[in-house]
C-alpha cells in the first residue's frame, strides 16, 4: 500500500511541475504586461510567500524577522503548505501562518506587498500576483515579469544571501543572519522527555538522518549503519530520524544494537524540534532536518554531494560541511531543481561514496570535545 501511495504521489507531482511549468509560464508572461516598476516604501501589511522545503523556510526566518524589526507595525503573514507552516507558527513576528487553499483567492489584492522567496515556481509568483499591490521575488526567469523589483539567486553563496539581496530592494538590512529556534509547546516537550525516559536514552546523544526526503536519492549516504556501529560503541546512544517511509530501512541499520532507537515517523515538527536540543550533535544528509539541527542550537554535520554547502550548508558557529566533489559535481540546478544532465554518470551517481566513515566520526568527536570544553 505505502509503495502504491508513493508512486502516484510521484504521478501527481509529476502533473503538478508540468503545469506549473508550461501553463503558469504563459501566465505570468500575460500578467507580466500589466507590471509597472515601483515599490511602496512604508508597507501596511506584507505577504510572505514559502510553499515547501523545510530547510528553505527555517532560513527564511530570519529574514522576516528583520522585516518585522525594520516595519514594527507593520502585519507581515506568511502563505504556507501543510509540509512547511509549522516552521513559521508560534514566532511572534508573524501574525498568521496561512495554508494554501483555493480561499487564499478571496484575499484578491489584500496585501500592499509580497515577497516571493520561492527560487523558480511559477505558481508562488502568480499568487503573488493576485494577493498583492506590489511584489517582490528573484529575478532571472519569466516569472520575474510578475515582480516590482527583484533578488539576485547566487549559486556561489549561502541562501540566505539570496534572500538578503531581496529584502535589499526596498530596506536596509543588517548583513548578520542567525537562525531562529523553532517553536514547541509543553506538549512536544513533555511527549519527548516520556519517550527518553521510556527508552532510557543515555547521553550523549547523536543525532543521525540518512534519509533525504526526495526523489534525488544520490544525495543519500550509504554508510550511515556502520556510523551508527562505531558511535554506539563509543557509549553513545544514536537517534535516527526520517518519515514513515524510512522505517524498514533504518531497522536495517539498527539491526538488533540496543543503542540505536528508530525514531522515523513518530515525531512532528514540533516534537522534532525539542528533541534535536537534547542532542550533542546531528549528522544528516542535505536534508531539512539538518537545518532544523542547526537552528535549535546543535552542532551539526552536513553531507554533501549531489548539491553545494556553498548554497546549502549548515548555518551557525558549530556546523561542519563535508564535501568531496567527484567531476559533474554537484549536479542539481538549483533555479529549477532538476538534474544537470538528466542522466547521470557513474562518477555523480557514487558522488557521495568519497565520504568516509572515518571522517565523519572524526568530526562527531571533534565538536563532542568542543562542547564539553565549552
Amino acid at each position: 500500500m505505502l509503495k502504491y501511495l508513493n508512486i502516484m504521489g510521484k504521478i501527481v507531482n509529476s502533473i503538478i511541475k508540468i503545469i506549473d511549468k508550461y501553463i503558469l509560464s504563459l501566465a505570468c508572461i500575460f500578467l507580466g504586461l500589466f507590471v509597472r516598476k515601483s515599490l511602496i516604501k512604508e508597507p501596511k501589511n506584507i505577504i510572505i510567500i514559502k510553499l515547501w522545503a523545510m530547510g528553505d523556510s527555517i532560513n527564511t526566518l530570519p529574514l522576516i524577522k528583520k522585516i518585522k524589526d525594520r516595519y514594527p507595525k507593520t502585519r507581515i503573514d506568511v502563505l504556507a503548505t501543510k509540509s512547511n507552516m509549522s516552521i513559521y507558527q508560534g514566532q511572534d513576528f508573524i501574525n498568521k501562518v496561512i495554508t494554501l487553499n483555493p480561499r487564499i483567492l478571496m484575499n484578491f489584492k489584500k496585501y500592499d506587498l509580497a515577497i516571493d522567496f520561492e527560487p523558480y515556481l511559477n505558481i508562488s509568483a502568480v499568487l503573488s500576483f493576485l494577493l498583492a499591490r506590489k511584489r517582490i521575488g528573484f529575478n532571472g526567469k519569466t516569472r520575474a515579469m510578475l515582480y516590482n523589483a527583484t533578488g539576485q539567486f547566487y549559486k556561489d553563496k549561502h541562501i540566505t544571501v539570496s534572500y538578503l539581496s531581496i529584502l535589499k530592494t526596498f530596506m536596509n538590512p543588517n548583513k548578520r543572519i542567525e537562525l531562529l529556534k523553532i517553536k514547541y509547546h509543553n506538549n512536544a516537550k513533555r511527549k519527548v522527555e516520556g519517550l527518553i525516559k521510556k527508552l532510557k536514552i543515555r547521553k550523549p546523544i547523536i543525532g543521525l538522518c540518512p534519509s533525504v526526503g526526495t526523489e534525488v536519492k544520490e544525495r543519500e549516504w550509504q554508510k550511515f549503519k556502520y556510523l551508527a556501529d562505531k558511535i554506539t560503541q563509543n557509549k553513545c546512544s544514536t537517534i535516527l530520524i526520517g518519515t514513515n517511509s524510512d522505517r524498514d530501512k533504518y531497522d536495517k541499520i539498527k539491526s538488533g544494537n540496543k543503542n540505536i532507537y528508530n525514531m522515523a515517523g513518530m515525531l512532528s515538527i514540533e516534537e522534532l524540534s525539542y528533541l534535536m536540543e537534547k542532542m550533542d550533535v546531528f549528522v544528516s544528509n542535505d536534508t531539512g532536518p539538518m537545518h532544523l539541527a542547526a537552528a535549535q542550537g546543535v552542532p551539526t554535520i552536513g553531507l554533501f554531494g549531489p548539491n553545494t554547502p556553498k548554497i546549502w550548508a549548515p548555518l551557525g558557529r558549530k556546523c561542519i560541511s563535508i564535501f568531496h566533489p567527484k567531476p559533474g559535481c554537484p549536479f542539481i540546478d538549483n533555479t529549477s531543481h532538476r538534474l544537470t544532465p538528466l542522466i547521470l554518470t557513474e562518477e555523480q551517481k557514487t558522488c557521495m561514496d568519497t565520504i568516509t566513515v572515518d571522517e565523519v566520526y572524526d568530526a562527531i568527536m571533534k565538536l563532542l570535545k568542543y562542547e564539553r570544553e565549552y
